[in-house]
């Protein structure tokens, strides 16, 4: 499958993006597609191997995501695997997003790199996005 990912150098520290990367609560803040609906459930902030949800809707169908943070080294990386659950049943996943920040111009500026990779049929392993 395919893997996507967009650099951008940001002005902010590395720590103040990773906050609100740790922080199910403000996944809204980063969201560009729309389909993110918020209510999210599980431990905050988020730390190696936990697991959340978060409310999402897609074409009028409205689910829970489902993710497990799969990667993590604090204020400098975080991954998580995500798939789409309807009353318990998994429908849709694969899905590994991927946030890598190295800091910039000192403590105030951070190049950001993020992005979204699918797992191949078949395959347990998500593909990580670079």
């Amino acid at each position: 499958m395919r893997a996507v990912s967009v650099s951008r150098d940001i002005v902010a520290a590395p720590r103040q993006i990773f906050a609100v990367l740790r922080d199910p609560a403000r996944h809204a803040e980063l969201d560009g597609s729309g389909m993110l609906r918020g209510r999210p459930q599980g431990p905050s902030p988020l730390g190696p191997g936990d697991r959340f949800s978060m409310g999402m809707a897609q074409g009028g169908i409205a689910y829970r995501s489902v993710n497990v943070v799969v990667e993590y080294e604090k204020d400098r990386l975080i991954a998580w695997e995500t798939w789409g659950e309807v009353r318990g049943r998994r429908l849709i996943g694969g899905q590994r997003w991927r946030h890598e920040l190295t800091p910039v111009n000192g403590a105030d500026g951070t190049d950001g790199t993020g992005g979204m990779g699918g797992t191949a049929p078949g395959s347990a392993t998500p593909a990580a996005p670079r």
